[in-house]
């Protein structure tokens, strides 16, 4: 399968370059993680085998680069998980969905010290880049024009470091973790915002996995911070991703996708989080 290919090319890149960035030159000490002040080590490594950060920048790749295909390309994104008949509107939510799906990648890979900074920056520029498409959706463009404009000077300030990255994660957690939750309780109100009063199983669908990923990526974010393990929050955000999975696949014939993919996904992606978990412990 294509994302497993692609995991271990992923997997062989990052191992290659730890093991060529190995020489008897001294190393400079390693800085304090971003994810709280304990500073524990996020390279544990089994023996022979890949290691936290390795793993976690895998599927920050698989993540990434399958964001930017399903923004590019959404309608055949969706065919092929078997979706047929793609409407204007489902393409509008895969490419909001696909946006973040790119933003959680670029936060994974981003490491611990940058990973707040540019998740707001990955937002602001996945809201940005989304506005024409909502032009289909009767969305209020002042709502949406003023969300970019606070995100992009959170961003910026926080990327100075005029505010600390401490509290800018703060901020960070409220907008993806209790939001994201009250979004999948009830999405009615956040859908009518966009237009569409009476959406289908699959727009339905689509949406919920947009509010998991963001659900997912404040886990890892808070979860590494509060922990100082970064492996804890990646495994945290891993299984919000294999919770909505499989929720997606109860339902499956009636959203209209079919199993093969939402499989790859799910084993792919508890592995993952399994792997990081255990090593942190």
């Amino acid at each position: 399968n294509m994302l497993f290919s692609f995991l271990a090319f992923a997997l062989s890149v990052n191992v290659a370059f730890s093991v060529s960035a190995k020489s008897n030159l001294p190393t400079l000490p390693r800085p304090l993680s971003a994810f709280g002040a304990k500073g524990h080590s996020s390279t544990l490594t089994i023996r022979g085998g890949a290691s936290t950060d390795q793993v976690i920048n895998a599927v920050g790749y698989i993540l990434f680069f399958t964001g930017i295909q399903g923004w590019l390309a959404p309608q055949s994104t969706l065919e092929a998980y078997g979706a047929e008949h793609v409407t204007e509107e489902d393409k509008v939510f895969v490419r909001i969905l696909s946006s973040m799906n790119g933003v959680a990648g670029a936060t994974l890979l981003a490491g611990e010290s940058a990973a707040t900074s540019v998740c707001f920056s990955g937002w602001t520029l996945a809201s940005m880049a989304n506005t024409p498409a909502c032009e289909n959706l009767a969305v209020k463009k002042g709502p949406l024009i003023g969300t970019i404009a606070v995100f992009g000077i959170l961003s910026e300030l926080t990327r100075q470091g005029k505010i600390s990255s401490s509290f800018a994660l703060k901020i960070l957690s409220v907008l993806l973790i209790p939001m994201s939750v009250a979004e999948i309780v009830n999405p009615k109100p956040i859908l009518d915002s966009f237009g569409v009063s009476l959406p289908t199983p699959l727009i339905k669908s689509l949406f919920r996995n947009f509010s998991f990923t963001k659900l997912s990526i404040g886990l890892y974010l808070l979860v590494g911070e509060l922990t100082g393990k970064r492996g804890l929050g990646f495994s945290a955000a891993m299984a919000a991703c294999v919770v909505n999975i499989l929720k997606t696949i109860t339902i499956k014939e009636e959203v209209g996708v079919k199993l093969p993919g939402l499989i790859v996904w799910a084993v792919l992606l508890t592995a993952a989080g399994t792997f990081t978990y255990t090593q942190a412990q």
